[in-house]
């Protein structure tokens, strides 16, 4: 084989890997970027929410990993004593684990019917489902009072 044709090859490859690499980075800083203003959001909500936030602490040092498969993104839900923390990572000793493709995992959060949607879905949950449904649970029950906090803002509005 020649020597051009491999030095080519080499430099088609090397290109792709870049390109590749180009792509792959912004996706990742993309999704760290997400995962940092949804903790906010949560945490946020969970201050608002007294009752339900002693409810999750008590879940303190639980792990929870979220694993797409389609697209691939891992994120792992930590518990601890100031909320939640989200990292884009897969995390195999997790105390609760659920799989499925993003539809799949969007549909299940959207179900009024969870156990028939996990069935439906083709989800998978291994470890302590316990400890995803009180996550939910608490998620679902946050009490805010929004006109308290919108009158906090933007003040009392007089009719």
């Amino acid at each position: 084989m020649p020597v051009s044709v491999v030095v080519n090859t080499i430099t088609s490859w090397t290109e792709s890997v870049l390109f590749i690499s180009v792509i792959k980075m912004p996706l990742e800083l993309l999704q760290g970027t997400a995962l940092s203003i949804a903790e906010e959001v949560i945490n946020k909500a969970l201050s608002l929410d007294g009752q339900n936030k002693k409810k999750l602490l008590s879940l303190d040092g639980k792990v929870i990993s979220i694993a797409c498969d389609n697209p691939v993104i891992f994120v792992t839900v930590t518990i601890h004593q100031q909320g939640v923390l989200l990292s884009p990572f897969d995390h195999q000793d997790a105390d609760a684990r659920i799989s499925g493709s993003a539809t799949a995992l969007i549909n299940l959060l959207l179900a009024k019917d969870k156990n028939q949607a996990i069935r439906k879905e083709k989800i998978q949950i291994q470890g302590n489902a316990g400890v995803m449904q009180e996550v939910q649970d608490v998620l679902q029950d946050l009490d805010i009072d929004w006109e308290y906090q919108l009158g906090r803002i933007i003040g009392d509005i007089r009719t």
